[in-house]
């Protein structure tokens, strides 16, 4: 596998077109093997990342291997996912809240609870559980995410306490303004703080 990998990642500055790679991504994951898809991404941060704005297929197949993780139904998935966004060479703040996005767009939350009892960013999660706080998921009530969610450890962060205290009773200051906001028609809403 790992051979299979240093070609694709080689070959790629390249390649005209990047439908090839995407094929071989489509087919692995098929196939119940979501670890290459997530290997290769890691190893193609690892090659280019530091290039990604001069190398379009690049940012094109690492675009796709990531949201082909996210988006495609089934933990493993889930698991890979989240172990291509931190590793070192993928981990970045902008990644992680895609990623967020992504995820709790996709996958039910029992199968997101892995990122709060397994290797996950702090960025991540915090982003994880706003975005699926949006989603209107009872947070609180989520086994597996609930403790982390709930826990005052993570207060410091800007998302913290605000999110779920919208959906889980109401025990933030700014949930009030967030319920409102969410039952206003979006031409009516006004910055929290504003009557």
């Amino acid at each position: 596998m790992a051979d299979r990998i240093q070609k694709i990642v080689t070959k790629l500055p390249g390649l005209k077109s990047v439908t090839d790679v995407w094929k071989t991504a489509d087919s692995s994951l098929e196939r119940g093997d979501a670890a290459f898809v997530a290997d290769l991404a890691i190893a193609l941060a690892g090659a280019y990342a530091t290039d990604a704005g001069r190398i379009w297929q690049y940012r094109n197949v690492f675009d796709y291997l990531l949201r082909l993780l996210a988006t495609t139904p089934g933990p493993g998935n889930v698991v890979q996912a989240l172990r291509l966004v931190s590793s070192a060479e993928a981990a970045d703040r902008k990644i992680s809240r895609h990623t967020a996005s992504l995820l709790a767009s996709s996958q039910p939350a029992e199968d997101l609870a892995v990122a709060f009892t397994g290797h996950a960013t702090e960025e991540l999660r915090a982003c994880l559980v706003h975005e699926l706080v949006l989603r209107g998921v009872d947070v609180t009530e989520s086994p597996g995410i609930a403790g982390w969610a709930t826990s005052p450890h993570w207060s410091h962060h800007p998302l913290g306490g605000a999110a779920v205290g919208a959906v889980g009773g109401g025990r933030s200051a700014g949930s009030a303004e967030l319920q409102r906001a969410r039952r206003q028609p979006l031409d009516t809403v006004r910055p929290v703080g504003e009557p």
